[in-house]
């Protein structure tokens, strides 16, 4: 940190496991999952009290939003993100309607508790918290009708460098009256008819 550098090993990441002769995710694949740890390593020194949903959801929302090595698309996110996110669940995101991790217990989550429930998880399950993070995320940035301009994300941020917990923050600046179950509805209802047929599951 006092350098103001980045160091992450492109071990199995970029470059073949020396001990696997082989990488075990595709080039694009290895791309997005660079650029979301990088943009936990770019926000992590001034937005250290980041609630973990928040944290993980911009790292995906970055991540959607990368197309080719370096380049980035801000023009469509929806698109992105609807790319994305049916890039990572295959099969599932073609179902009728697949269910994803429900608000209350997303928000709940601190860094130790959602890195646990990756170390467990198996098949999709792991990324599903992914699509309810960067899903929520987009709805204050883009879709909430109380945003006007983003100063609802504006403030929340203001907050949380302020000294504000997180889960008050949230309420105080995010959801001012508002249930997350409201939320969810709206996030439904967007997503459904955009093509990405999504149902918040506790």
């Amino acid at each position: 940190p006092h350098g103001a550098e980045v160091l992450n090993s492109t071990r199995g990441l970029l470059e073949p496991d020396p001990e696997q002769g082989a990488n075990r995710l595709s080039k694009a694949r290895q791309y997005d999952l660079l650029v979301h740890e990088l943009s936990h390593q770019a926000t992590g020194r001034e937005f250290r009290r980041l609630p973990t949903w928040f944290s993980e959801g911009l790292a995906e929302y970055l991540a959607a939003a990368h197309f080719a090595p370096g380049r980035y698309s801000f023009k469509d996110p929806a698109e992105s993100i609807k790319t994305h996110v049916k890039k990572y669940l295959g099969d599932l995101a073609k179902q009728d309607r697949f269910g994803i991790v429900a608000l209350k217990p997303l928000t709940g989550m601190d860094g130790r508790a959602w890195a646990e429930n990756t170390r467990r998880g198996t098949g999709h399950g792991p990324f599903l918290k992914y699509v309810s993070a960067v899903l929520l995320l987009h709805y204050f940035c883009h879709l909430d009708p109380a945003r006007n301009h983003g100063e609802l994300v504006r403030d929340f941020l203001a907050a949380l460098r302020n000294g504000q917990p997180g889960s008050r923050a949230m309420v105080e600046q995010l959801l001012r009256g508002r249930s997350l179950e409201e939320i969810e509805g709206e996030i439904e209802k967007f997503w459904n008819a955009g093509g990405l047929r999504i149902e918040f599951r506790g």
